[in-house]
């Protein structure tokens, strides 16, 4: 069985086509989000959720998968999609691509993205999450414009 090597949640990523180093941008351990009035849409952030395995001998050419979950205080866990993998390398890595936040903010809150491999709790990143109301002063997208 495969050996959860790390699991975090990041705004963005990159590979590195010559060595094929990870990087991991902005890993999110806080988020602000903004209150806005009614009839103002804007944009989803995207995140991406990676986990790395480190896989024995006896994982070889055998199929595993990861699932990711998210849970927010007072609700239900949320499947947020899951990824089948089979490999004969040393490691494999997983990469869940996500834009949006899987429920309305409301409040201050936690916000906890599960990993699961073959259903299997492994891990869990948490955030943290704080609501900041929308100024006159701050800009504000509405149907593609800018106010």
């Amino acid at each position: 069985m495969p050996d959860l090597e790390f699991f975090a949640v990041a705004e963005s990523l990159s590979v590195d086509q010559t060595t094929n180093r990870l990087s991991l941008f902005n890993i999110l351990e806080e988020v602000q989000v903004m209150k806005l009035p009614p009839g103002v849409v804007a944009a989803p952030p995207q995140f991406v959720a990676v986990s790395s395995w480190n896989m024995a001998p006896e994982d070889s050419g055998k199929k595993f998968r990861v699932s990711l979950k998210f849970k927010m205080e007072g609700r239900d866990h949320v499947e947020l999609g899951s990824v089948e993998f089979e490999t004969n390398r040393r490691r494999q890595r997983v990469f869940l691509g996500l834009i949006g936040f899987p429920a309305q903010i409301e409040a201050a809150c936690d916000l906890r993205f599960e990993i699961f491999l073959d259903g299997t709790y492994k891990a869990s990143h948490l955030i943290s999450a704080t609501l900041a109301e929308a100024s006159s002063e701050q800009p504000v997208v509405t149907d593609g414009k800018r106010s």
